[in-house]
């Protein structure tokens, strides 16, 4: 029986969170569909060919004439699209495909009426199913009611396997935290690195790692070179393969604007390491607080927290157990894979 071919399309051409999750999905279930991954050119390509996922660069405009030729010619039979901007271009594409559309995180300009958000609901007649990673992100919709009954709640899973292969490769320096994203503006990375200078001033040894890049790089690096933390704050910059840092890390801090069920926390619930983090969407969900780590929007009680954590040993290595206990609870490979078989049949 011939393979359906299901077509991933993505407006970002960079690898990051919801990048991340489509390159999983893909490899869960590339035995039994003919998977694409369909984007603009650029560096994502690398991180492809490391995957072994097969690539359809959109070589001119990401708008909806370019990517119909790409799904005429290759004829797909199912269009995968993620966040808003590839499923409304996916949608105005009018391929007569099915469509799945799947939102990775709970935007800003989802919340209100805005041309994003009013496209989004134009482009839901074309869906078949609407894929949200938490619940906060489809309530927090503006026009949520519309879309309800074509709306289906997924978090994001990991395969542990393949995160405890990577952990082998290297070994790094001991942190006590790290900051594990994109140097942007929804990541908030200048927030954390405050977060952390309160911490050193009560705990002058402390120290954290900063695994990503971005456009506020020199901001934070500014930062950091001002408060005379660079023996506290490494920013180490995008790293091909980030575990060996996340496993050589004791907490993973997260400052973010909004998120969606992040793929870094659960590597991070994976490898035993506690989360703190500001009150963010579905970090809610992952977190129990005081149990698995902590969440707060005040800047010193995340600070007061990390240094709890440092100080109290015991406690530390409790909620370690507790967080892949919780870990081992949510992540659900094997269901995820069947939901999203169901969708595609």
């Amino acid at each position: 029986m011939k393979k359906k071919k299901v077509l991933h399309v993505l407006k970002s051409n960079v690898f990051s969170g919801a990048e991340n999750v489509v390159c999983q999905i893909i490899k869960m279930l590339e035995n039994e569909f003919n998977m694409i991954y369909c984007s603009p050119s650029g560096d994502i390509r690398e991180k492809l060919n490391d995957y072994g996922i097969s690539y359809l660069p959109i070589l001119g405009k990401f708008n909806p004439l370019n990517l119909r030729k790409i799904i005429i010619k290759n004829q797909i039979d199912i269009i995968h699209a993620h966040d808003p901007g590839a499923c409304v271009i996916s949608a105005f594409s009018f391929s007569h495909r099915r469509i799945i559309a799947h939102v990775h995180g709970n935007h800003d300009n989802m919340k209100k009426v805005s041309l994003k958000s009013i496209l989004f609901l134009i482009a839901s007649i074309k869906f078949n199913k609407i894929i949200w990673v938490s619940r906060s992100c489809l309530d927090d919709y503006v026009f949520s009611r519309f879309v309800k009954k074509k709306s289906e709640i997924l978090m994001n899973t990991i395969n542990p396997d393949e995160i405890y292969e990577k952990i082998k490769s290297d070994k790094k320096a001991n942190f006590d935290c790290i900051y594990l994203g994109r140097l942007s503006k929804e990541k908030n990375p200048l927030r954390a690195i405050r977060v952390i200078d309160n911490v050193v001033k009560k705990v002058p040894e402390y120290k954290a790692v900063f695994v990503g890049d971005g456009i506020l790089y020199q901001e934070c690096l500014n930062y950091i070179k001002s408060h005379n933390l660079e023996n506290n704050i490494y920013l180490v910059g995008y790293q091909k393969n980030p575990y060996p840092y996340l496993l050589n890390s004791k907490i993973l801090l997260m400052t973010s604007v909004y998120e969606g069920t992040p793929m870094s926390a659960l590597e991070a619930m994976c490898l035993g390491k506690p989360i703190v983090s500001t009150p963010t969407d579905g970090l809610i969900e992952l977190i129990q607080q005081r149990e698995t780590g902590f969440y707060s929007d005040k800047d010193n009680e995340l600070s007061e927290y990390l240094i709890e954590l440092k100080e109290n040993s015991s406690y530390y290595t409790k909620l370690s157990y507790q967080t892949k206990a919780r870990f081992k609870e949510i992540n659900n490979i094997n269901k995820y894979v069947e939901e999203i078989k169901k969708l595609y049949y």
